[in-house]
Parts: C-alpha cells; sequence; structure tokens
C-alpha cells in the first residue's frame, strides 16, 4: 500500500497486492512430495539394507553349506568302511571311494534306482526299504570276496522310513586269517601225539611187512600157491602204503627245519616234472611246462620239491584221461610265482575254503594230507599258495615265493 499525490497535494492511497493462496498450495503439496519421497526412499533403503544383509547371510550360510559339504565328503571318501546310502524312491545317493572298490561300481551309479543297479539286492537295501529288514549285520560274498554289511534304516521328522544305509567291510583277509589260525592250532594238537602215534602204528606195520615178505619167499618154492603170494605181495602193498600215510601225518604234523640255499626254482620244477611223467603217462595226462626268466630263491629244494609234487600229482588226477597240467613260473614284484594249472572239473567256493584242510579230499583213496603239507612248506619258506578254480574249468593253484636280497645286490 502505497499514498499517491495530484498537484502537491494528497489525493488517495493506492493499494496494490498479490494473493499467496496458490503459493502456499505449491508450498503444501510440495511438502507432502518431499515426506512421500522420503519415505519411499526410507522403505527403499530398509528393503536395500535388508536384502544386503539377507546376501551377506546367504553367502555366509551357502560358505559354511559348502564348507560342511567338503568336509563330508572328505571324511567319506577316507573311511576304510564302504558307505552306500538310498533315498525313500530307492536312488542311491551316496557311494563313497571304498564302496566302489568292494562293490566295483563307479560314480555313475549316483541318483540310479538301487534295484536297478543290484538287481540281486546283495545289501538288502531293498527289503529294508519295504520294511522286510529292520536292519542288523550279516556277511555275504560279493564278487568272490567275504563282505560284513550292517543296514540301518533313516527316519524323517514324522518318523517314517526315509531311505537307508549300508557299511560295508572287506573281510577276506581276516577270514582267512583265522582259517589258518585254526588250521595251525589243530596242527600243533596233532603234533603233540604224532610221534607216539607213528610209533605205535609203524611197529605192527613192520611186523606185518616181515610176515608177509616171509610168506611169499615161503611160497616161491611152492607150487599153486599163486593166489597165496598175490595176496602177500597186496598185503605188502598195502602196508607200503600205510607206512607213506604215516609218513604224510608226521611230515604235516611236526615243524620242519629247512635247509635254505640258494637253488634255482626252474631246475627243481623241471626235475619235479621229471619225476610226474612216469605217473602222468598211465593216466593219460599231458605236463606242460613254460618257465620265465627268474632269480635265484633261498629253498629247501628237497621240501619245495614235496610241495610242488603234492601239487602236481593232484592236479594230474583231477585233469584225468586225456586232460593236461601247465607249469609256469614269472616274476611279479618282489615276488616270484609258480603257477600250476589243470584241466580239470574245478570246484565249488565251499570246496576251495576247505582244500587245505587236513584230511579233506575228494578222492576215494585220497588222504587228503598232500594240499596240507604243501601249504606247510611253502608257509614255512615265508610264501603262501593262491587257489582259484571254476566249475567246469579247472583249477589253479599258485605258489608265492619271496625273492630275497642276496649280498652284493642292488
Amino acid at each position: 500500500m502505497k499514498p499517491f499525490f495530484f498537484e502537491e497535494k494528497p489525493y488517495g492511497i493506492f493499494r496494490a497486492g498479490l494473493s499467496l493462496d496458490g503459493y502456499n498450495a505449491v508450498m503444501r503439496g510440495s511438502r507432502r512430495q518431499t515426506i512421500v519421497v522420503s519415505g519411499v526412499l526410507f522403505l527403499i533403503g530398509i528393503v536395500v539394507f535388508t536384502l544386503l544383509a539377507l546376501n551377506q547371510t546367504f553367502e555366509v550360510v551357502n560358505k559354511s553349506y559348502t564348507e560342511i559339504r567338503s568336509f563330508t565328503t572328505a571324511v567319506l571318501e577316507s573311511m576304510e568302511t564302504g558307505v552306500v546310502a538310498v533315498d525313500s524312491q530307492g536312488r542311491v545317493t551316496v557311494l563313497n571311494q571304498a564302496a566302489h572298490q568292494i562293490l566295483k561300481v563307479n560314480s555313475s551309479v549316483l541318483l540310479r534306482p538301487y534295484d536297478e543297479v543290484f538287481p540281486d539286492d546283495p545289501l538288502r537295501l531293498k527289503e529294508l526299504l519295504s520294511g522286510k529288514e529292520t536292519g542288523g549285520e550279516f556277511e555275504t560274498e560279493i564278487l568272490g570276496s567275504t563282505v560284513s554289511v550292517s543296514i540301518s534304516p533313516l527316519y524323517d521328522s514324522e518318523e517314517k522310513v526315509s531311505g537307508g544305509t549300508a557299511l560295508l567291510r572287506d573281510v577276506t583277509a581276516i577270514r582267512k586269517m583265522e582259517q589258518e589260525m585254526k588250521q595251525s592250532e589243530r596242527l600243533s594238537l596233532l603234533g603233540d601225539t604224532a610221534a607216539s602215534v607213528a610209533h605205535e602204528v609203524r611197529n605192527p606195520l613192520n611186523a606185518i611187512s616181515m610176515a608177509a615178505q616171509r610168506l611169499e619167499e615161503e611160497y616161491a618154492v611152492k607150487e599153486g600157491m599163486e593166489s597165496a603170494k598175490n595176496f602177500s605181495r597186496i598185503l605188502r602193498q598195502e602196508v607200503k602204503r600205510l607206512d607213506g600215510i604215516v609218513s604224510q601225518f608226521l611230515s604235516l604234523a611236526r615243524p620242519s627245519e629247512l635247509n635254505l640255499q640258494k637253488s634255482d626254482l626252474n631246475r627243481l620244477v623241471t626235475e619235479t616234472v621229471a619225476l610226474a611223467e612216469g605217473e602222468a603217462g598211465p593216466l593219460s595226462v599231458e605236463i606242460n611246462a613254460l618257465l620265465g626268466d627268474i632269480p635265484e630263491l633261498m629253498l629247501d629244494p628237497d621240501e619245495l620239491k614235496k610241495a610242488v609234487i603234492n601239487i602236481l600229482r593232484n592236479g594230474m588226477e583231477a585233469a584225468g584221461k586225456g586232460g593236461s597240467v601247465s607249469l609256469s613260473t614269472r616274476v611279479d614284484g618282489d615276488m616270484v610265482a609258480l603257477r600250476i594249472e589243470d584241466t580239470g572239473k574245478g570246484m565249488s567256493k565251499e570246496k576251495m575254503r576247505k582244500v587245505f584242510q587236513p584230511y579233506f579230499t575228494t578222492k576215494e583213496r585220497g588222504t587228503g594230507l598232500g594240499l596240507s603239507i604243501a601249504q606247510r612248506v611253502v608257509a614255512d619258506h615265508g610264501g603262501r599258495i593262491d587257489v582259484d578254480s571254476t566249475p567246469g574249468k579247472g583249477t589253479v593253484f599258485t605258489i608265492w615265493l619271496n625273492v630275497p636280497p642276496f649280498e652284493g645286490s642292488v
């Protein structure tokens, strides 16, 4: 508002002004927008902060999960016990390295149906999932090995079966050692009575043999006594056979003192084959020898020859008419292998387990001591005998002997 004049005299007052209603409205709208934008920005900040926190938490959890999974995998792979797990749908979810070796499968079986990979259900996991099995331990034969299996079900939060696990241990070597210990105990008991029994048996055998020889000499000068002389001859032969059984019994029961010396195994095999060829002829059995380049060994030639001839005779009798027995030698690492293979009928797994047990035989007139003696002789040399046989395809005996570090050898 401002006064104005006319010819130097006041005339009136002039009032001029601008309305602020629009301005104030704009300002009020601007404040509201500012508040809304601030709120939105605040909410966006909270969301961004939450996302960052969640992302960081996820990374921490993921890292922890990865570390736990890596640790669990490392533990499973380093275990000597095989681990197999299946889920509720019967898919293989876990199979560690030890299980690969025992079951002879690879990682490609993971997530495949268990009954497709193992149709015979050797681990009984299919029965476990179906409720026929409730868990427990048992031993079974898997691919020629004795395996101890422990199975147990897995439960979910509702106590329903959600899968199953199997723990596997190859106990073949343990069971073999137990058998050897039992056999050693049996031989120890035999050794306590062997000498006295042999003495008591051989004395009357010698008397019978001398009486039979005397009778044969007396009948020789008389006519018409051919049948009596034949009986006397048979009597002497059976006495000789019984004396051989007593000798085998003593050889098995008494610990032998080896006369070890540098020996050529190939030469020993050649001499043994020459001895056996006289018996092979009437049996129509062919003997073949393929001898490799092997070093000298510390052996007792007489004792080891006894072991080889026992296995060779066993092979000739198993091969039968028209069959054959093959012998071969080779170096395998720090050991020499003597392989004796026949073309006989072979043996079942059950017979293979018993083949070295004293008095076990499948022959009508066998004593069951020959292979036991062979095993004892080879064991005295610090070696071992392996046997592998398939019904209808023959049997293979392999004698393993250590190569000694002779003086001056590198």
